[in-house]
């Protein structure tokens, strides 16, 4: 998965799989889901799209959308593991939580119904746009792969220009739409950015690549609030998990604006308990 930009044509979405990953281990992750939507009741979402092109970081992007493990809310555990539990005295069983990690887990329990409520929104944004017509892709990809490498050399104003004409030639391309965003990005011009990311989303809610970007915009704008709930929809929709994780944990380390590391830095904490299969060391 490649959360950066990239010139392979993407594929749709596929229906979800079951059963590829481990279950979340503690039990307040175990109920998220279902405080999740409570929570998603109340809040009014944020609106996000999807505008992400691909980084040359080897990290291959993710179109395909999660697991329904990965969101979906485990079961309870059986009788008889309760009473093998019980039976040996496991320390596991007689553990509670510190004021510490309650906070930490009520805190991430908020993140995920902030998370589901800003993909809702992106689905009510999207009902509400008219569809977008296809228009000339043989011309829009042409300047799709000069945008690229334009990106490549460094020459970001160069790319934003190829990968505009691009958008023109062909509006409902998600590809070029989400180079464009990444280019805004790259040049530091937040607000243009957060619109054609907000669009990729529109067309391409399950797009890790675009919640990845819009990420880092609110990052960079300061909103961490927003930008939190933005990168656990990037772990949520990714198809590898442990590469995504990976390439937030390298973005982090490069990074030197201190809202955009707080933000990574609090997803991450969200995502080794929701998400991931293996943990960080």
């Amino acid at each position: 998965m490649n959360l950066g930009f990239t010139e392979d044509t993407e594929p749709e979405p596929h229906p979800l799989k079951k059963g590829t990953r481990k279950r979340p281990t503690s039990m307040i992750w175990v109920s998220a889901l279902g405080a999740s939507l409570a929570i998603v009741a109340a809040i009014g979402g944020y609106v996000y799209t999807d505008g992400l092109g691909k980084t040359t970081a080897d990290i291959e992007q993710d179109q395909k959308p999660p697991d329904a493990s990965r969101t979906a809310i485990s079961s309870e555990p059986s009788q008889s593991s309760v009473d093998d539990r019980a039976s040996h005295g496991s320390p596991e069983a007689e553990r509670t939580n510190t004021p510490q990690e309650a906070t930490q887990e009520a805190d991430g329990v908020q993140i995920l119904a902030l998370a589901e409520a800003k993909v809702l929104e992106v689905k009510q944004r999207a009902a509400q746009m008219a569809p977008s017509k296809r228009g000339d892709r043989k011309t829009a990809r042409a300047a799709n792969g000069r945008g690229l490498a334009e990106l490549q050399s460094g020459r970001v104003a160069e790319a934003i220009s190829a990968f505009q004409e691009g958008h023109q030639a062909d509006p409902a391309d998600v590809e070029v739409l989400n180079n464009l965003g990444h280019a805004y990005l790259m040049q530091s011009d937040l607000e243009s950015a957060e619109r054609y990311i907000l669009a990729t989303l529109a067309l391409a809610p399950q797009r890790t690549a675009a919640w990845s970007d819009l990420g880092q915009v609110y990052g960079k704008k300061g909103d961490t609030k927003s930008a939190v709930p933005a990168f656990a929809n990037a772990y949520r929709f990714s198809q590898n998990t442990d590469k995504t994780h990976q390439f937030f944990l390298g973005l982090m380390e490069r990074e030197n604006d201190p809202n955009l590391k707080q933000a990574l830095q609090q997803a991450i904490q969200v995502a080794e308990k929701a998400f991931l299969t293996t943990r960080t060391p």
